[in-house]
């Protein structure tokens, strides 16, 4: 079966082993997993708008029914949904949970696998990430400057530049958003029309500056 890309899943979850399992398990899947353990540490999360899906306990310090409701009033529900986690003792559980808006529902115990496959689901119904900033919107290509180096937008993906010599490695906020750049030295990085902001000083001379 072909896999979705790797998303940033935040699990909601008080309970350590439960916890530590689908931490393994998702992080097998390819996905980055955050993992928290109340409500409202998923909820800021979630409103930070960098969050693909949420897994979360319906036990937690505030039902996770409430959180999932609040979520979706609010319009800061992630891309792939909030999949709830009843417990089987609840015979309303799926039912509550479904009412409250989760995209899906995972009955506990369960299988990881199970968890896994249904996930897996969900986030292939997504749009590809690659495509998508942080506000929704294609990433702004300004210019290129030389062969394999782009400027992109600060404003669309909030960049963060680590320089490592000759290699600067520009980490992005979603973690599908990767990029090694390499260029001589003394390059620059400017946006289109503007201008150039020179090479960081870093006590050589080395590595890239962004606007």
């Amino acid at each position: 079966m072909e896999h979705p890309a790797p998303a940033h899943i935040v699990l909601a979850e008080d309970e350590p082993m439960i916890g530590r399992i689908l931490e393994f398990k998702l992080g097998t899947e390819g996905h980055r997993v955050t993992w928290v353990r109340s409500a409202e540490a998923a909820e800021r999360l979630c409103r930070s708008g960098r969050v693909d899906l949420l897994l979360c306990d319906v036990t937690l310090e505030e039902d996770g029914r409430d959180l999932c409701r609040r979520l979706l009033a609010d319009g800061v529900e992630p891309q792939a949904g909030v999949v709830l986690m009843p417990e089987q003792r609840d015979p309303r559980g799926e039912e509550l949970a479904l009412a409250a808006g989760a995209r899906a529902v995972v009955i506990k115990p369960f299988k990881p696998t199970a968890v896994a496959a249904k996930l897996r689901d969900l986030l292939a119904d997504r749009e590809p990430p690659s495509a998508v900033g942080r506000s929704g919107d294609r990433p702004q290509v300004l210019e290129t400057v030389d062969p394999g180096v782009v400027a992109v937008g600060p404003d669309d993906l909030e960049p963060v530049l680590a320089d490592e010599g000759d290699v600067g490695e520009l980490v992005l906020t979603g973690p599908e958003f990767r990029i090694e750049i390499k260029a001589p030295r003394g390059s620059q990085l400017a946006p289109a029309g503007g201008a150039g902001t020179g090479p960081a000083q870093n006590g050589e001379g080395d590595g890239l500056a962004l606007p």
